[in-house]
């Protein structure tokens, strides 16, 4: 059985918040297919959800992403640097959140960009946490209000930023013609 992801239109037109599942999919060679949300499971309440081949379903993207990473051996095998990257997950949402407001001020900003560069390296393997971060950080960039930019970032993290740019799952997704969220400001990812 196809893993089954549910979004708003079925990402035909914006990745949204699904696109740290699609990542972690992609760099996988999983197969999945896209519901729209007329398909919502039960036990859900919002988007993005999955439902995967053992039978898992879950919604909130720091839940799916755990769950993909582990079912899809693209967890840390250490408990610590799982609870590290569980831990990353929950700091993307943070991110999110403060990033859309229009007061995202420059030393908030870089408090937290100072504190994804500790978190995250070039040299370990990537992992679901990796893959929600570089959504996070790439909705700042594209969809919201440019609420940053890649030259702001710390030189530790602009070097996992560009090892995240090489991997197969963003290779495979970006330049589709689809756009990161929905409206006519926002460009194509």
């Amino acid at each position: 059985m196809a893993y089954e992801v549910y979004y708003w239109g079925a990402c035909e037109k914006f990745y949204g918040r699904a696109l740290s599942v699609l990542l972690i999919l992609e760099e996988t060679g999983t197969k999945y297919v896209i519901k729209d949300q007329a398909h919502k499971p039960e036990g859900t309440f919002a988007l993005p959800a999955i439902k995967t081949s053992s039978g898992v379903v879950v919604s909130q993207s720091a839940a799916i992403c755990h769950v993909l990473g582990h079912e899809l051996n693209l967890a840390p095998t250490d408990a610590a640097a799982d609870a590290k990257a569980l831990q990353i997950c929950c700091d993307a949402i943070d991110f999110i959140t403060e990033a859309t407001k229009p007061d995202f001020a420059t030393e908030r900003k870089q408090k937290w960009l100072t504190h994804f560069a500790s978190v995250t390296s070039v040299d370990a393997p990537v992992n679901y946490g990796d893959f929600l971060l570089f959504t996070a950080l790439e909705l700042a960039i594209s969809a919201f209000t440019a609420a940053i930019d890649e030259s702001e970032y710390p030189a530790g993290l602009g070097k996992w930023w560009n090892k995240m740019l090489a991997t197969k799952a963003v290779t495979a997704l970006k330049g589709k013609g689809r756009q990161l969220m929905p409206g006519e400001a926002n460009k194509a990812w």
